[in-house]
């Protein structure tokens, strides 16, 4: 309704958290696995960069791949437990999903937050139309985005960006991304919203739930919710793969 789950979902929602973070924090450091289409990426680089140029206090972001078969990390637990929560309970909205979340850790509440859709967006815009260029290191080497385990974005004392980059975790040595086309930094990254509106739903999927509130399924109090969804004979109910870089598809 709100988003998707591309490369362009991912960055806004990394932005969102570190747009969130204490004045005080001037080092992040991410982790996740290596889905091309929603992590490993230019687009979600280009978030990290953003978030750079407009958080003022922050002066480096590092983002860390996992290593394929050893990817359980401390968000998994956390997922876990918020499932073992749903299984007891029946949910109709969303603002019932969010309370759950939070209460899925008795003792210290999880912190959700909700994104809207106005908040998503569109960093493939915001790259194609600003000076940087993920493409090719200092060396003129092409840079592929496939072999690349942990990079490190950094802001100068002149608020001037840098990357650097290594492919294994056995490497000491970093190599630097040649990241503006020309050799002054231009033009500043602007941001451009993704959606104006909520996305539609698939026609036969708002039949369907139109059909749950008719059969008493569905709580009467939601009834207005899900009457009000958007909806469209274009929508496919299938399952689509993430859409985003393919692994060492790099634009020049």
């Amino acid at each position: 309704l709100d988003g998707k789950r591309g490369s362009c979902e991912i960055g806004s929602c990394i932005i969102k958290f570190i747009q969130c973070l204490p004045t005080n924090v001037t080092h992040v450091i991410l982790y996740s696995d290596n889905c091309p289409g929603q992590n490993r990426n230019r687009y979600v680089m280009t978030s990290i960069l953003y978030a750079l140029q407009q958080c003022k206090q922050l002066k480096i972001v590092e983002h860390k791949f996992l290593v394929p078969g050893h990817t359980h990390m401390e968000a998994d637990s956390v997922h876990a437990r918020i499932e073992i929560t749903m299984k007891s309970m029946a949910l109709f909205s969303m603002g019932e999903l969010e309370l759950v979340i939070r209460l899925s850790r008795s003792k210290k509440a999880y912190i959700v937050i909700r994104m809207q859709h106005e908040e998503f967006l569109d960093l493939k815009t915001m790259y194609a139309n600003s000076s940087v260029r993920i493409s090719h290191n200092t060396k003129g080497e092409k840079i592929a985005f496939s072999d690349i385990c942990h990079y490190i974005c950094t802001k100068d004392s002149q608020g001037d960006l840098h990357v650097t980059y290594r492919s294994s975790y056995k490497e000491e040595n970093f190599e630097e991304v040649s990241l503006h086309k020309s050799k002054r930094q231009s033009r500043m990254m602007e941001a451009t919203g993704l959606y104006s509106e909520l996305l539609p739903i698939s026609s036969a999927k708002k039949q369907n739930l139109i059909d749950l509130c008719n059969n008493a399924v569905i709580p009467a109090n939601h009834h207005a919710f899900y009457h009000s969804l958007l909806h469209s004979n274009e929508i496919d109910d299938e399952v689509q793969a993430v859409q985003g870089d393919e692994p060492g598809d790099i634009e020049v």
